[in-house]
């Protein structure tokens, strides 16, 4: 069964492959369309600084890159080891997508970036893993090759932010190896109306320190030494909720 809110990150975003579903305790009824969609709200009295300066803030976040590996639902009524490992067949609706670059909204609302299709049914948990691409060869088939050859910047990153601090162009990426995992309570009910989930990443906390002054990207960078506190401040930004109006906000 998949456990509370356990958050890693990886590298590598979605490209949909196959879709290899199961039926639950009450059987399904039909396929519905199901997206996931991204947002980068601010977490309230932090100043945001994306896209454009704020007023005495260094920092300018102009473009955040992630790359998602593998995605799993879980049907209400089925056995579900939570291991995001492959062909673990094991009563799980499970997307199973090639690494596809995701560029993270820096507006309010949300962003969608995949849509698939699902049986009818109700779901009690979420579990995604974001994940670098190291090798052509990661993976079934083809698709880490195809996504380094279009991405050879990505190679071995799984996190890239651009912006300038201080006026200056910086380059941040990250390695970092991160699974998300949720339980939906109540069940998350896929039926004939439109069905949506948003993956909510709060950038603004990315590069702060714990009194709220800014970090400057260059020493979280490897060897920097403010590597392992935005490393945390990440992993904390991330959340995940049902979202059928697309708002950016939990329903």
């Amino acid at each position: 069964m998949l456990r509370p809110p356990r958050l890693t990150l990886a590298a590598g975003l979605l490209a949909l492959g196959v879709l290899a579903a199961c039926s639950d305790a009450t059987g399904t009824r039909g396929a519905r369309p199901v997206s996931l969609s991204f947002s980068t709200a601010p977490s309230s009295g932090v100043v945001a600084a994306l896209g454009t300066a704020a007023a005495g803030d260094p920092l300018v976040i102009t473009r955040a890159q992630l790359v998602i590996s593998r995605t799993e639902l879980e049907q209400v009524g089925a056995t579900c080891a939570s291991n995001l490992v492959e062909n673990d067949d094991d009563g799980c609706a499970e997307l199973k997508l090639g690494p596809m670059l995701v560029d993270l909204p820096l507006t309010a609302g949300a962003k969608t970036a995949l849509t698939v299709t699902l049986p009818e049914g109700s779901y009690s948990g979420f579990e995604s893993k974001i994940d670098a691409v190291s090798s052509e060869t990661d993976g079934p088939g083809q698709e880490a090759a195809a996504f380094l050859a279009a991405h050879p910047e990505l190679r071995n990153v799984s996190i890239r932010v651009e912006g300038t601090y201080n006026g200056q162009p910086f380059v941040y990426t990250t390695n970092m190896d991160v699974g998300l995992e949720m339980s939906f309570s109540p069940a998350l009910v896929i039926d004939a109306s439109s069905s949506n989930m948003t993956l909510d990443v709060d950038l603004s906390t990315w590069f702060r320190a714990q009194d709220g002054s800014s970090i400057d990207p260059a020493t979280a960078n490897d060897g920097g030494a403010n590597k392992s506190v935005v490393e945390g401040n990440i992993k904390r930004s991330i959340k995940v909720f049902e979202d059928d109006d697309r708002n950016g906000r939990d329903d």
